[in-house]
């Protein structure tokens, strides 16, 4: 899975809210209303944990298949928290609890938690990919633009809207690499594209993961731009993710992040705009790497959509 592209880009329609674009799908992101959103969507987080859950399972599918092993199911639960590590120092872990379902032995079940281990979201956090950010030349005729969202100061941080929020995947039954998501009262689908056996239903793993890095992304930058009164009319980020020869043979995960704003903006204003871009909570969490820990669990009961616990406030 590698040569992916997604565009994220503000409707408008509340102070966070995205559309994303994957290919012919699309989708919208949000944050919850008690900071500052519409929670007309997944959050980016949610994001972030559907791209690696939904990868778990269909990467569990694609063994149990070329091995024949009797596998009618996986259920993948997850959550994203900051904990202080032996150094005293916070970093991000993301919990994974994986059910497997089927009449299988021991040795099965701890072979396919071996393989949910080396499903590729899950190495491409491992290896803490590289984000090459592009900002795009102003426009002529950027600085007579009105700007369509008032100056307001939202409290919205990322990270704590998710902290803690199960994201449950789950098969749909119909699609063999199809998923469905749920995250808080939010349920969405994932799925592979037809030409590896997927109904090509929904973004697959990677768009989800580009999803969630271009909606923290404008997010934050919406943020900074009505806090400190800046004039942007609009912000779009346009993502992709490759695999590239890193010397010696070995590849690497880059991601391509290229911003483009639009409105009555200085260019000390639009290079204070990029640095906040930098500063997003999500990208901080894919480059230095998360700690994923995953547990093989007899079974459990994905939650309904409005079970979920609520994001606490900022």
């Amino acid at each position: 899975m590698s040569g992916h592209h997604v565009t994220v880009k503000e409707t408008h329609k509340g102070i966070f809210t995205q559309e994303v674009r994957s290919g012919s799908h699309i989708s919208t992101t949000d944050v919850p209303a008690e900071l500052g959103g519409l929670d007309s969507g997944p959050n980016p987080y949610d994001k972030l944990l559907s791209a690696l859950g939904s990868c778990t399972s269909m990467t569990i599918k694609m063994y149990a298949d070329l091995k024949k092993i009797p596998l009618e199911g996986v259920d993948v639960s997850l959550t994203y928290k900051k904990e202080l590590n032996a150094a005293g120092e916070l970093v991000d872990v993301i919990n994974r609890d994986v059910a497997i379902r089927g009449n299988l032995d021991q040795a099965q079940r701890e072979k396919l938690l071996e393989i949910a281990n080396k499903c590729p979201v899950h190495r491409t956090l491992e290896a803490k990919p590289a984000v090459n950010t592009v900002l795009e030349p102003a426009e002529p005729g950027d600085k007579h633009a009105k700007p369509a969202t008032p100056p307001l100061k939202p409290r919205f941080n990322p990270t704590k809207a998710s902290q803690m929020r199960a994201v449950v995947v789950s098969s749909d039954g119909v699609g063999k690499f199809t998923q469905v998501v749920t995250a808080g009262k939010h349920t969405f689908k994932t799925d592979e594209p037809v030409e590896v056996g997927g109904l090509d239903s929904a973004p697959n793993p990677y768009e989800e993961l580009l999803a969630a890095l271009g909606s923290c992304t404008a997010m934050k930058v919406r943020r900074e731009a009505n806090v400190k009164g800046y004039s942007l009319d609009d912000v779009s980020i346009t993502l992709d993710h490759a695999k590239v020869d890193g010397g010696g043979g070995k590849k690497i995960d880059v991601i391509g992040r290229s911003i483009k704003l639009q409105g009555n903006l200085t260019e000390e204003q639009r290079l204070d705009l990029l640095a906040a871009a930098n500063r997003c909570p999500l990208m901080q969490t894919l480059t230095k790497g998360p700690l994923v820990t995953t547990a093989l669990v007899e079974s459990f009961d994905p939650p309904k959509s409005d079970a979920a616990p609520a994001a606490p406030r900022p």
